[in-house]
């Protein structure tokens, strides 16, 4: 069954940077955690990845769609692993006073 993950960054002002500044196809090659994006998308377990941005451009949504619950924890363990991904993303997080939040759900979560 599928499993989606949305998570939510907000940010104060326009002054402020999102925690992902890149494009999708920049995360894919510039970074540990999108070379494992792209090869579980390459095996069929991700099935969906898209980045969406508010009309005021203060919220960033970012919508992960796995082909089961069982792969998202291996690639949640995976990134939980990395620095990019906790102290790195934690820091910036902080540093650019933004908000974060994320729904785990089997249906598609709304953007």
């Amino acid at each position: 069954m599928a499993y989606w993950v949305l998570n939510t960054y907000t940010r104060p002002n326009l002054d402020k940077e999102f925690y992902i500044r890149r494009t999708i196809g920049e995360i894919k090659t510039d970074s540990v955690i999108g070379a494992k994006i792209v090869e579980l998308e390459e095996a069929g377990k991700i099935t969906h990845y898209s980045i969406h941005y508010s009309e005021d451009t203060l919220t960033q949504k970012v919508k992960i769609g796995f082909d089961t619950k069982e792969t998202y924890d291996t690639f949640k363990s995976f990134c939980d692993g990395q620095d990019e991904f906790t102290t790195t993303k934690s820091d910036f997080i902080v540093n650019e006073s933004l908000s974060e939040s994320y729904v785990e759900s089997e249906s598609e979560p709304s953007v």
